[in-house]
């Protein structure tokens, strides 16, 4: 899985490092800097999915003229550290391939500002650089299709027979698709940050019907119906589903059906135990929100990792229990990573110990020094106070903020 991530430069990074779990929380302040890392990870999801730095920085429209890819908030201009004219970014994506060994694979995109390109490179002693413009022209068809856990193990052992026996190489375009063919190191890299998903769901698009076989949820929730009615394909799925709403929701829900309109596609119906069907159109926004997080975690296509916004809204406070445990449990059994952002204090006291672990305070004190992410069992007496107060209160009253502005003050006075 994906340890850490590193972030020199960009936007309002200076230097920073985020600690990954298999539910990783993300608290702090508007403007602390939460966006902006969820943005360092969208950075690395376009370089999977093959876009070139204007693209990624950009935005990137499909032949049939929709927009495919939104860009990055700010543009080059606010790309770098505090707009400065950095001529380097770097993003640092260190991960633990299924290896006997635990060997550990560090993977580096620097984003060079002068030519506007960026470059892939593997631990700190091998540098195997190549203009985007280049590397990308590969053909999708030629990477393999089948992400099974053997395939993703076979690939991550012929990584290190490689990497240990390869030297820095100069090359030139003409040999690059034959590297390329060889070079399972970046097949591995690029099948993961491809793999990664953005979740901003929108009740108004998870009311849309949908067609059967489209079986995977966007990032605003479309698809809705027909990824729960895939998951729904098997009988266990369904009272997967079923056993969490009714935990999550006042509604006596007994089964999910899916109706068709005259054009095929289909939409979700709740039916409650009295014969009453609600469909998406009349579902509240908070159950449909759910039900999108649902599709989401049981999705028969899952990604690598997820990043949920603000994952408390529309939900109510006494269920967000549930949904924590919703979380640890989906990341434990499938190997999911989730990344949440929240700025609701009782998230904190419903976290596991291990989850707890993965749980960072984005802040911001002085905009020279820039964001910092601190893990929260770091900050300093965390422990004895977490003893007699709960979580939630401190993160209600600030607490968090406070002790790590009182600590940079006194490192000022030093």
């Amino acid at each position: 899985m994906i340890t850490r991530l590193k972030i020199k430069n960009f936007k309002s990074f200076l230097d920073a490092e985020l600690k990954l779990g298999p539910l990783t929380v993300l608290i702090g302040t508007n403007a602390s800097g939460k966006s902006n890392l969820r943005d360092a990870l969208r950075f690395l999801h376009g370089v999977g999915r093959g876009y070139s730095l204007p693209e990624i920085v950009g935005e990137k429209w499909g032949e049939a003229g929709y927009l495919e890819w939104p860009g990055i908030r700010g543009g080059f201009k606010e790309l770098t550290f505090n707009g400065t004219l950095a001529e380097n970014v770097l993003l640092d994506l260190i991960q633990v391939p299924l290896l006997e060994n635990n060997t550990v694979l560090n993977n580096f995109i620097e984003i060079d500002m002068k030519n506007k390109v960026y470059r892939y490179k593997i631990d700190c002693n091998k540098d195997y650089s190549f203009r985007n413009e280049y590397i990308y022209n590969v053909e999708r068809s030629k990477l393999p299709s089948d992400q099974s856990e053997y395939w993703i193990k076979s690939i991550a052992k012929s990584v290190f027979q490689e990497y240990k026996k390869l030297e820095v190489q100069k090359l030139s375009s003409k040999k690059l698709d034959q590297v390329y063919e060889e070079r399972s190191d970046y097949v591995y890299f690029k099948l993961i940050v491809s793999s990664f998903r953005f979740f901003d769901l929108s009740p108004y698009e998870m009311k849309r019907p949908s067609l059967p076989g489209q079986t995977k949820l966007t990032d605003r929730g479309e698809n809705l119906s027909s990824v729960l009615y895939s998951i729904c394909k098997e009988q266990s799925g369904k009272e997967l589903l079923l056993e969490w709403l009714s935990e999550l929701t006042p509604q006596d829900v007994v089964d999910l059906e899916f109706i068709e309109d005259y054009q095929g596609r289909i939409l979700v119906h709740l039916v409650e135990k009295g014969g009453n069907k609600i469909s998406a159109y009349s579902a509240s926004d908070g159950t449909l929100r759910f039900l999108g997080m649902l599709a989401a975690l049981f999705s028969p296509k899952p990604g690598k990792i997820y990043f949920f916004e603000e994952i408390e809204n529309g939900i109510h406070p006494t269920c967000l229990h549930l949904l924590v445990q919703l979380l640890e449990q989906r990341a434990k059994a499938t190997g999911i990573q989730i990344i949440v952002s929240t700025h609701s204090p009782l998230i904190l006291d419903y976290l596991s110990e291990e989850s707890l672990e993965y749980a960072s305070l984005i802040h911001r004190n002085d905009a020279k020094l820039g964001s910092k992410i601190i893990p929260l069992t770091q900050i300093e007496n965390f422990g004895d106070v977490k003893s007699i107060e709960r979580l939630s209160g401190l993160h209600a009253e600030g607490w968090f903020e406070t002790i790590m502005s009182l600590l940079e003050e006194g490192e000022d006075e030093l």
